[in-house]
């Protein structure tokens, strides 16, 4: 074939590619329960900052994409009007400061606190994709003395069985976001002790539902997705 039957072929007249992002996003879902090794909001916090997304985001989609970054808004999708990154920096510098103000201290390679490890189980569906997630996770932390254990599941039962009765330190699996990107906001991020819905973590508190709320109830367009921001912020 000449050249350019090979750019026609390539360039087909007619048709334009576009690219978009998905809507279904993988993410970590922390235990936050009352008693959990992770009850505290500053340790979560401080562990946040030692996992490196960006590095994570390179790994899954090198190739797949121009540039890929990981997505910082836990209630709109990236091309959706109202995404703004409000994310955690990944900074283990200060992850490793924040865990010894919090009396977690290294000993050997592990911290501990009142002789109790940071040992914290992740746990996902067995599929390969998710444990290289979980390695990358395991290495970030293992530089700020954080053990993570790699704990795979079944599909059957994984959901029933094991995250809603809250059976994990962290869970990993995919939402999916749609058009309506407030609709969701009460199921997943709502705190209703009798009733978890969607929000596995139980973390949560009056004041994020009362701002939930009025997200939900404002008539502004704009004004809902500054308070819907303000809610991913505190999220």
């Amino acid at each position: 074939a000449t050249r350019d039957q090979m750019q026609a072929a390539r360039n087909p007249p007619g048709v334009v590619i576009r690219r978009a992002p998905g809507n279904s996003w993988s993410h970590l879902t922390f235990n936050g329960a009352p008693g959990s090794l992770l009850e505290d909001p500053r340790l979560r916090v401080a562990i946040i900052k030692a996992i490196d997304r960006s590095g994570i985001a390179r790994a899954m989609q090198n190739g797949l994409v121009t540039d890929p970054v990981p997505l910082n808004n836990h209630i709109y999708l990236q091309g959706q009007e109202g995404y703004q990154d409000n994310s955690i920096p990944y900074d283990p510098a200060a992850a490793a400061r924040e865990l010894d103000e919090l009396g977690w201290r290294l000993n050997g390679d592990v911290r501990e606190k009142d002789g109790r490890r940071l040992e914290i189980r992740d746990v996902m569906y067995n599929d390969q994709t998710w444990v290289q997630v979980a390695k990358i996770i395991q290495q970030n932390l293992s530089s700020v003395g954080v053990k993570l254990k790699i704990e795979t599941k079944p599909g059957p039962g994984f959901f029933t069985d094991v995250i809603r009765p809250g059976n994990f330190d962290v869970g990993q699996w995919t939402w999916v976001g749609d058009p309506f990107p407030l609709g969701s906001i009460p199921q997943i991020w709502g705190y209703y002790p009798d009733n978890t819905q969607g929000n596995y973590g139980r973390i949560g508190t009056p004041e994020l539902n009362d701002l939930i709320e009025k997200a939900l109830s404002a008539l502004d367009p704009a004004k809902a997705r500054d308070l819907a921001n303000q809610v991913d912020q505190q999220i």
